[in-house]
């Protein structure tokens, strides 16, 4: 099976219209393996004093956009409990829990009455569309809970034990849709 492919595949490369993809793998994709494969086997030094000291500098900013996002959801309390009054049998916790995209939906849409193109979603197109202060600060908030769960939490649990190092696995190939 894998000899066909093999026949299959060369074949089809050496086809007279194939010749800018026959250039690309003979000259950039194949003499880029053994590159590739010795950073994998190599890996990649993590210095473990600069991550703790950049997850404290945006821990901080996370506090800080936490904190300015409940101070904009404060100023809408009274309307929030008339909700919660109003509608009882609501999810609408207490506080608003900011990682919850139907409870963001109700504050946004049904108290405070912001409006959007796109419908009434949480997402980063329809915040940075009602642009503000509440939404503004939520995306701040957000952009750093992300950055460090993605890479200063996430990062030191792929450090190899017996290297101290991280050995990634690096892919020349991506299939992309359409």
């Amino acid at each position: 099976m894998t000899y066909e492919l093999y026949k299959y595949q060369f074949k089809k490369v050496n086809e007279p219209d194939m010749a800018g993809i026959k250039y690309v793998f003979e000259n950039i994709e194949m003499p880029l393996l053994p590159i590739l494969e010795d950073m994998q086997r190599t890996g990649i030094n993590i210095n473990q004093q600069m991550l703790n000291q950049l997850y404290n500098k945006y821990n901080d900013r996370l506090e800080k956009a936490k904190v300015i996002v409940y101070q904009e959801i404060d100023k809408y309390k009274e309307e929030i409990e008339k909700y919660r009054l109003q509608h009882y049998d609501t999810k609408l916790e207490d506080p608003i829990n900011l990682a919850s995209p139907l409870q963001l939906s109700i504050l946004f849409y049904n108290i405070i009455g912001y409006k959007t193109k796109e419908g009434k979603g949480t997402g980063v197109k329809e915040l940075q569309e009602i642009n503000s202060p509440l939404t503004n600060a939520l995306l701040e908030y957000r952009k750093m809970e992300k950055l460090i769960d993605a890479f200063l939490v996430a990062l030191p649990k792929q450090i190899e034990p017996t290297t101290g190092k991280i050995h990634t696995s690096l892919n020349q190939y991506r299939c992309r849709d359409g």
